[in-house]
């Protein structure tokens, strides 16, 4: 008898990014589970078209799982003294294997009606962004500083919003953290890592101000 996997190739994404597919699974209430997208990886669990230094890389295409761990799991040893601490990103719940490779576990955010909770990019495209979303984001990036964490791949439709997680207005990062470059400066050191926030959190407020888009803020 096989050790037991989850099968999602009947299934439909409630969401899918350029490398992702994020899928609700019955058994794992509460959460969403994150695959990488089976056509954008070889046979030996790289990137295809991945060449040279970058298949050197050890995770392969679970680099950004591993990248979001090592960053959920630093905030853990931080507030290790803090049982039941909130963070303003998603917390991870570890990982599941599935037909479509290795799937990270991690906590799904829902609004009122108890669906997903709605991106800022989306309430921004169907103009339904406020003064109260826009204060929650600034306060999301406080938490950032205050914290320590280390944000990367930032823009308008990885943080969502919701009143039902903590019973206050708040958003959330669901994806896009943790230390992308070689040397990790941002984490070593937290002024560098503040200015980078102060930086994505000035771009985010410059860009909520255009037509609803799908930028990057702070993306170097």
């Amino acid at each position: 008898m096989g050790r037991h996997y989850i099968e999602l190739h009947d299934t439909t994404p409630v969401c899918r990014g350029d490398t992702r597919n994020i899928y609700e699974v019955a058994e794992l209430p509460g959460s969403l589970v994150k695959t990488i997208r089976p056509e954008r990886v070889d046979m030996s669990g790289h990137f295809v078209g991945k060449s040279g230094m970058k298949r050197l890389r050890l995770e392969g295409c679970y680099q950004g799982f591993a990248r979001e761990m090592a960053e959920y799991l630093i905030l853990s040893r931080r507030l290790y003294a803090q049982p039941g601490f909130s963070l303003p990103i998603a917390h991870i719940y570890g990982l599941v294997q599935t037909d479509q490779g290795t799937g990270l576990v991690m906590e799904k955010i829902v609004g009122a009606d108890g669906e997903l909770a709605p991106t800022i990019g989306r309430l921004h495209a169907e103009g339904r962004l406020s003064d109260r979303h826009r204060a929650a984001l600034d306060a999301m990036f406080e938490r950032c500083r205050d914290l320590h964490i280390v944000l990367n791949d930032i823009h308008a439709n990885n943080i969502v919003y919701t009143e039902e997680r903590s019973g206050r207005p708040e958003c959330v990062c669901v994806d896009g953290f943790g230390e992308r470059v070689l040397i990790p400066i941002h984490r070593w050191f937290a002024s560098v890592n503040r200015r980078k926030i102060n930086r994505i959190a000035r771009d985010a407020t410059a860009s909520l101000t255009r037509a609803p888009a799908q930028e990057r803020w702070g993306r170097q």
